[in-house]
């Protein structure tokens, strides 16, 4: 028997005593599914377990026979799979400007930001990419601009039933070598608005 989607084995979770998943149990075979339960239920634990969000205290999760535990969100995404809560589903993630993706999950910062209190935010959840996490603070908002980019022409392409492009990948890793190759040079006398190679910036 070929094994399900989606397979999660006696799935367990704790917060120091209290207990978040008792081994949780359910199969997934390319049906849609709800997960319904009242406030405090597990259900987000259950969905961050599953995504690489969490690591589970015990249990297994698989992805066509293929255990995700341990692994990180962007690898578990490498596999096909994706947590896209934060935007509202994949239709709305496929409408939404590349701008909007960017701070997605910082909205306390940018209302924040409104009224005056605090810089607008570079980043919302992309900050959880270890590429941006590991990114030196001075080009993290550029970065996450370039990745929000990408994710926006995956999310469009997803949504139509087309393959999401290798090359999304390789022109953002592209774009970070760029911006770390750039961190440290210092600009001309004058202040020019220019990189020291004369090449316009793009973001």
């Amino acid at each position: 028997m070929s094994p399900s989607l989606v397979e999660l084995d006696r799935l367990q979770k704790r917060y120091g005593t209290i207990v978040a998943l008792a081994e949780a149990t359910a199969r997934v075979d390319g049906k849609i599914i709800g997960l319904l339960g009242p406030n405090g239920a597990g259900k987000s634990t259950l969905l961050k377990a599953l995504f690489g969000y969490l690591r589970p205290w015990a249990g297994s999760v698989l992805l066509e026979g293929q255990s995700l535990v341990g692994l990180r969100p962007d690898q578990v995404t490498e596999r096909g799979i994706g947590f896209v809560a934060q935007a509202g589903g994949l239709d709305r993630l496929a409408r939404l400007p590349a701008s909007t993706v960017q701070v997605l999950g910082a909205e306390r910062a940018f209302f924040e930001h409104l009224r005056g209190r605090a810089p607008p935010p570079r980043h919302g959840l992309l900050f959880l990419h270890p590429q941006i996490q590991s990114a030196p603070k001075s080009v993290r908002g550029k970065l996450a601009r370039a990745l929000a980019g990408k994710v926006a022409i995956a999310a469009r392409r997803d949504r139509e039933g087309s393959p999401v492009l290798p090359e999304l990948k390789t022109a953002f890793e592209r774009r970070e070598a760029e911006l770390r190759a750039r961190r440290g040079k210092r600009r001309p006398a004058g202040g020019s608005a220019l990189p020291l190679d004369g090449a316009p910036r793009d973001g």
